[in-house]
């Protein structure tokens, strides 16, 4: 529902920028219909003042020249007016066309994006398994139980005319919530002269008089942070599972994920000593909201090795306590300057930096560059990718082809006037930042073993987007920490174990 009400939402919006953005179309061209007119007068006044210079009348003369200078004056105020009306009319053109191709938007927040097109070729052969391939079957599991059918009717009948080659079997798989209760008991006895009662305590987790053991709890913690299921929801499908025997609340549920986060703090601890120690890192940033309000969480990888961690603010000193402080070899990154003043070296998201090149083509269909820069990107990461830019040669004549389009794009734009630039500068600025930084991004190419994208990092955002996407906003501080924690616990072992569920049970055992 909340999906369906953001897409209606976006859809308004892009109905009220096309309405301004055909107002200002139609000011414009009245504007520009009315200047045509002014012109015309101003040529036809021209033509008088000269009829009037032949007859030497010098009044109608200067009086005419006067009209001549403030109708000139008044068509120097329209052109000012054209060229602000057109730069509106770019800007919010530019608003319209953006979307997950061009810029950071995800491709949800573009509800009428068109299909991705399948690039594999078709082959004509039918969907399935196909002749010469290994089958993957149904994984068998061992049998709990046996049940024998009775023999056929027709056997029953004439049992002489049958004789027993064997059986066919069919196996059902099921799955029955089974709740155990065990009661520990300890021996209470009274000391004969003081009256003291002495137990043997209990072993850790028998704090209370009804206690939940591990795999109650990592299934309720796995529901809640793994699987994004509200807690309210967790309590109810526990209940129904369980036929009513077990109700547990929310709020109790909400308690585990902290408890989570102090069992597991020595391997964040490992988390942390294994990504300073990497020999390249990712780093990214992305948003969640506290009690209404906007909150920073960033994440740091190594492919492997996941930390989230929550920030109230962004730039230095949201990286404070991150690995990124204390990292001293390559961070790779999207364009966000704070970066370049930590690690040994860098290495620019291509990603990010081809999707601004997109948007510029999209909106400055007249210049050459953005063409030329998309497709050279493109070259480079094919040819990266099938070895052929190996040698120092092929990656200094990629290199010097990169600055000479950048150079063509600086050309350009001195040809660009400053009233358009001041509606839409993002092509300009995206030249800028390619030339400036321009080793950074291409470091890949002399460093092969260092992924030349952000995507990793983005990839592991998407885990707190998708949380967001069904709380909206997290309670408390504290409830977002202990998600964050919980989540760096489990991204960094996803890939290394098979069963995720059995992992949690270790942590609570």
């Amino acid at each position: 529902q909340k999906m369906l009400e953001t897409i209606e939402s976006l859809r308004k919006d892009n109905a009220a920028l096309r309405s301004d953005n055909r107002s200002l179309k139609a000011a414009y061209e009245n504007e520009c219909r009315r200047t045509e007119k002014l012109i015309s007068v101003n040529e036809q006044l021209h033509s008088y003042v000269s009829e009037l210079e032949v007859f030497g009348t010098d009044l109608f003369i200067n009086t005419a020249e006067q009209v001549v200078s403030q109708l000139n004056d008044q068509i120097v105020q329209l052109l000012s007016v054209n060229e602000d009306l057109e730069g509106k009319v770019l800007k919010m053109e530019a608003q319209i066309k953006r979307d997950f191709k061009t810029s950071s938007k995800p491709s949800s927040q573009c509800p009428n994006r068109a299909p991705i097109q399948n690039g594999r070729e078709k082959t004509g052969r039918k969907q399935g398994g196909q002749p010469g391939h290994k089958g993957h079957g149904r994984k068998q599991l061992e049998k709990t139980d046996t049940v024998d059918l009775s023999f056929p009717d027709e056997v029953k009948e004439n049992p002489s005319d049958y004789e027993y080659i064997g059986v066919k079997t069919r196996k059902l798989t099921d799955v029955h919530m089974e709740v155990t209760v065990t009661e520990v008991r300890s021996a209470v006895f009274r000391n004969k002269t003081t009256g003291k009662e002495v137990y043997r305590d209990f072993p850790e987790g028998l704090e209370n008089e009804i206690n939940y053991g591990a795999g109650l709890k990592a299934l309720c913690c796995m529901a809640n942070n793994y699987l994004n299921m509200p807690l309210r929801k967790v309590s109810a499908m526990l209940k129904d599972l369980t036929y009513g025997q077990i109700e547990i609340a929310p709020s109790t549920i909400y308690k585990l994920s902290r408890e989570f986060s102090k069992r597991t703090k020595k391997e964040r601890g490992e988390i942390f000593r294994s990504l300073i120690t990497s020999p390249f890192m990712h780093s990214d940033a992305t948003t969640i909201r506290i009690d209404g309000k906007q909150y920073y969480v960033y994440i740091s990888s190594n492919g492997k090795d996941v930390l989230y961690q929550f920030r109230e603010k962004k730039g230095y000193e949201g990286l404070k306590g991150t690995p990124v402080e204390e990292y001293m070899f390559v961070l790779i990154h999207d364009h966000d300057v704070t970066y370049f003043k930590y690690g040994g070296a860098h290495q620019k998201c291509e990603s990010h930096e081809a999707r601004y090149v997109k948007d510029s083509i999209a909106n400055e269909p007249e210049l050459e560059w953005n063409r030329q820069m998309d497709e050279h990107l493109k070259w480079i990461i094919h040819n990266f990718k099938e070895g052929l830019l190996s040698d120092e040669d092929a990656i200094q004549k990629a290199k010097e082809r990169y600055y000479e389009i950048l150079d063509l794009a600086m050309e350009e734009y001195e040809k660009v006037p400053e009233s358009r630039l001041k509606y839409y500068r993002e092509g300009f600025n995206t030249a800028k930042r390619l030339k400036e930084y321009g080793e950074d991004l291409l470091y890949f190419l002399t460093h092969p073993e260092i992924p030349y994208t952000n995507n990793e990092a983005e990839r592991r955002a998407r885990r707190i987007k998708g949380k967001m996407r069904v709380i909206g906003t997290f309670r408390s501080f504290q409830s977002a920490i202990d998600y964050l924690k919980f989540m760096s616990y489990m991204e960094t072992s996803r890939d290394d174990i098979d069963n995720k569920y059995a992992k949690l049970v270790e942590v609570f055992s």
